[in-house]
C-alpha cells in the first residue's frame, strides 16, 4: 500500500509540472515544485491543451482530455463489482454546451468507464440488454445525464441579463437533427434564482460509490476532445483546461431526501443538488444564445 501511495504522489507531481509547462509557466517556477511535499496529494490531474498549439502526436494526445480521464478512471475501479462498474451513472454539468450526438456520447461514456473498455461476454445480458450493440444504443438515456439551465431558469434569475451571458449554448447545435436532447436534465441551484457557473462531473457505481471531477472543462468537444469512431485516433482539442478527479466519493442521503457528496468523511459543497436530476419535459428548452 505504501509503495502505491508513493508512486501516486510522484505521478501527481510529474503531472502538475507537465501541466504548468503546457501553460508556459516559467521553468524557474516549475522547478520549485520539486522542493514541495506532495505526500498528501490524493487527487488526479486532468488537463487539455489545443491541438494546434502543440501539433500533438498520437502518444501526446492520449495524455489530455477524455483520454487522460479514461486513464485515471481505469485505476479507480478497485473492488467495485463489475456489474456496478459497467452500469455507471454519469452526471455532467457545465455552463457551456456544444454540438453533440449519440455516437460522441457513447464513445465518451466508454472512455469514462476506463479507456477503450470491452464488455465481458454475458454482462450486457445480465444488465437487461440483448448484447453490446443494444447496450451502447440505450445507455445514453439510462446512464448519462447532462445538466444545463433551462430558458425559464435563466430568464428568472435574480441578477438579470449579465449572468445569462455566461451560459452558452448555440441554437444551431440544439436544433440539429442528431442532438440527443433526451439526455438533458434540469439542475436545482441551492441558492434560489441564481445561475450556476461550474464544471462538475459525478460518477456513481451502485448506490453510493463513485468519483467526481472538478475543474474548467465544460461538457464540450473543444474541452474534452473530439475523436473518430476508431478509439484513440483523430483526437482534437480546442481549449486549455485544468481539473482534478477526486477518487473514493460517497453519496449519502441526508434530511429531506437530499444527497450529500462525501470525500474522506467531509461533505463537498456543490452549488446544486447532486442527485437526483430531473429530465427536461416537453415544454423545457435549454438556455440558448440570443433567445
Amino acid at each position: 500500500m505504501g509503495n502505491q501511495s508513493d508512486q501516486r504522489n510522484v505521478q501527481f507531481g510529474e503531472t502538475l509540472e507537465a501541466a504548468l509547462r503546457d501553460m508556459d509557466v516559467p521553468e524557474q517556477v516549475v522547478s520549485q515544485l520539486r522542493h514541495m511535499d506532495m505526500s498528501r496529494a490524493r487527487v488526479h490531474i486532468v488537463t487539455t491543451v489545443p491541438t494546434s498549439r502543440f501539433r500533438l502526436k498520437r502518444k501526446q494526445a492520449d495524455s489530455y482530455g477524455v483520454f487522460r480521464l479514461g486513464d485515471v478512471v481505469a485505476t479507480l475501479r478497485g473492488s467495485t463489482p463489475l456489474s456496478d462498474w459497467f452500469d455507471t451513472k454519469l452526471f455532467c454539468y457545465g455552463s457551456s454546451l456544444s454540438r453533440l450526438d449519440s455516437s460522441y456520447l457513447a464513445s465518451f461514456y466508454k472512455y469514462v468507464l476506463g479507456k477503450t473498455v470491452r464488455y465481458p461476454s454475458g454482462l450486457c445480458e445480465e444488465l437487461g440488454y440483448s448484447g453490446e450493440e443494444e447496450y451502447v444504443s440505450q445507455v445514453l438515456s439510462r446512464n448519462i445525464a447532462v445538466g444545463f439551465h433551462t430558458q425559464s431558469q435563466t430568464n428568472g434569475n435574480r441578477f438579470g441579463a449579465i449572468p445569462k451571458k455566461c451560459i452558452m449554448f448555440s441554437p444551431d447545435a440544439f436544433f440539429s437533427k442528431d442532438y440527443p436532447s433526451s439526455v438533458l436534465h434540469k439542475v436545482d441551484a441551492k441558492v434560489p434564482e441564481v445561475l450556476i457557473h461550474a464544471k462538475i462531473m459525478f460518477a456513481r457505481h451502485g448506490e453510493s460509490a463513485g468519483w467526481m471531477y472538478l475543474g474548467s472543462h465544460n461538457f464540450t468537444r473543444g474541452a474534452w476532445g473530439t475523436f473518430t469512431s476508431n478509439f484513440g485516433k483523430g483526437q482534437y482539442y480546442n481549449n486549455y483546461e485544468f481539473g482534478v478527479v477526486l477518487p473514493g466519493i460517497c453519496y449519502k442521503e441526508v434530511s429531506g431526501g437530499k444527497t450529500a457528496v462525501m470525500w474522506n468523511g467531509v461533505e463537498i459543497p456543490v452549488p446544486f443538488e447532486p442527485y437526483p436530476w430531473t429530465r427536461y419535459d416537453e415544454l423545457d428548452m435549454p438556455s440558448m444564445n440570443g433567445m
